[in-house]
């Protein structure tokens, strides 16, 4: 049951790239590089950044394990990095 405070995807998946952007930017990391990495198709990143989707559980988990942040940082759920 919702409880009013709605999760507005539109929101979010603009939130959500920036804050990706800036990570990739931080650790001087492009696109592919950060594919190898943590292993996601170079595609699918690029459809984070292009704004038309969001990650799902398991690569937000990668993710946050590969910048040191928390899963509510990365959906600018929470402020705080941790």
């Amino acid at each position: 049951m919702c409880d009013g405070n709605n999760f507005n995807f539109k929101d979010n998946i603009f939130s959500f790239k920036e804050i990706l952007l800036e990570l990739l930017c931080e650790n001087n990391l492009s696109q592919a590089e950060f594919s190898r990495k943590i292993g996601i198709p170079k595609t699918t990143i690029s459809g984070w950044l292009n704004a038309e989707r969001l990650p799902d559980y398991h690569a937000l988990r990668k993710m946050a394990r590969f910048f040191d942040v928390s899963a509510d940082y990365l959906l600018d759920l929470d402020g705080n990095r941790q």
